[in-house]
């Protein structure tokens, strides 16, 4: 499983298998 830095916690956590919201705003944030 890939990894990304989490910006709000400041830590390294599992990466989202899918976007949790639709349109940018999910692409921004699975792209983390």
């Amino acid at each position: 499983m890939n990894t990304v830095q989490c910006v709000k916690l400041n830590q390294e956590l599992e990466a989202l298998d899918r976007a949790p919201y639709p349109g940018e705003l999910g692409k921004r944030i699975l792209a983390g």
